[in-house]
């Protein structure tokens, strides 16, 4: 059985409070997020720094050519981090960068995004497109709304679980 979640894209690019806001909505008991680091490309010297001090927040480091909204298609790999999203870490995320589109090559990894303590995807980014979606309910999405009140979302089709992306 295919369990299908509605799609809400994010309209424009989250920064600053709006960005803080949004990452912070996505903290509960056992949610976690993540990012890419392609093989073979390097990173800004302050995204080595970032890596190092998520250490200790570290779940799982996992050779991969598919996370959350890409999929490689040439043969390439990357390094897809998870990591426990806890007040802690979710500092580490908004010192680094204040702009959810930041989140590509070769200033930081790729693509952040947070998985719900479920295993699904609530957040999923595309940074070198400028695309984000959350799959919520539309209930989740008006309180999502009242939390971080600058947020714009437009309803999308419907998304399986089994919906990870395209490259």
């Amino acid at each position: 059985m295919i369990i299908r979640t509605p799609r809400f894209y994010v309209v424009g690019e989250p920064m600053g409070a709006t960005y803080a806001a949004l990452l912070a909505a996505g903290v509960n008991e056992g949610a976690s997020f993540g990012f890419a680091l392609r093989h073979g490309e390097e990173i800004a010297d302050h995204a080595y720094l970032m890596i190092r001090r998520l250490e200790p927040y570290l779940l799982t480091k996992s050779v991969a050519a598919a996370w959350p909204g890409t999929r490689l298609l040439d043969g390439s790999k990357a390094d897809v981090f998870a990591y426990q999203l806890l007040p802690e870490s979710l500092e580490v995320l908004v010192t680094t960068t204040s702009r959810l589109y930041e989140w590509q090559h070769p200033d930081l990894p790729e693509d952040l995004f947070i998985r719900q303590s479920d295993g699904g995807i609530w957040l999923t980014s595309i940074s070198h497109e400028h695309e984000a979606f959350l799959r919520v309910s539309r209930q989740e999405a008006a309180s999502l709304l009242r939390l971080v009140p600058d947020l714009a979302l437009e309803f999308g089709e419907t998304a399986s679980a089994e919906d990870e992306g395209r490259k």
